[in-house]
């Protein structure tokens, strides 16, 4: 989520941490590593730096060599292949 959401790393990362804490009594102490991946994770989603492109920004993205380019769609943020100008998450036209 942090990935498709870059806006939101900090709400993510916070509930990662929050949901490794909780594990601790609810797991009956048998889910230590669980609980040491997950705070890493929710660490790494807290110092996540998005890049502008990522946040939605208008802007072009260079595609694969022989391919045709990509642009963020203004309203999710989602790659638009720019032959059919149609968001791949989203769905809207652009």
């Amino acid at each position: 989520m942090v990935w498709v959401r870059p806006q939101q790393h900090v709400i993510w990362g916070v509930l990662i941490i929050v949901f490794a804490v909780i594990s601790i009594p609810l797991g009956g102490g048998g889910f230590i590593l669980g609980f040491i991946l997950a705070l890493i994770g929710g660490i790494l989603a807290l110092v996540f730096k998005p890049m502008p492109m990522m946040m939605g920004g208008p802007g072009m993205m260079p595609g694969a060599p022989g391919t045709a380019g990509v642009m963020t769609c203004p309203a999710c943020g989602g790659a638009v292949n720019m032959q059919t100008r149609t968001c791949t998450m989203c769905g809207k036209a652009v």
